[in-house]
């Protein structure tokens, strides 16, 4: 399976993080799948799914494609030993305790 988005949701959520300077921040590593290291600040308050779209943004840019390119579906996983980082718009980072973490991506295996 792979992630499809529409067009307008696409360009509003597929991005880096936009910061507010006046609430604490947080700095995340990734580790892509494709073995490459990236590092993004967000608020503490920010969403876990804003990690996610962070990301899906990461993959179309080193691939060179559209911000709506299709992506393969993939997860997050945080700390050892690794824990699954929901996709969740309810969830903040503070909540999930990942104030500077390590965040690794798998790419779901395609049934």
């Amino acid at each position: 399976k792979t992630l499809r988005l529409d067009w307008s949701a696409t360009l509003s959520r597929r991005r880096r993080p936009v910061i507010d300077s006046t609430k604490p921040t947080t700095t995340m590593s990734v580790k892509l799948a494709s073995g490459n290291r990236v590092q993004a600040t967000f608020n503490k308050n920010s969403l876990c799914s804003d990690v996610y779209r962070f990301v899906e943004f990461e993959m179309v840019q080193s691939l060179g494609c559209d911000l709506d390119a299709e992506v393969p579906s993939f997860d997050l996983f945080a700390a050892y030993p690794p824990k699954l980082l929901l996709d969740d718009d309810k969830e903040t980072l503070e909540a999930a305790g990942l104030h500077n973490a390590a965040v690794t991506q798998r790419i779901k295996k395609q049934d």
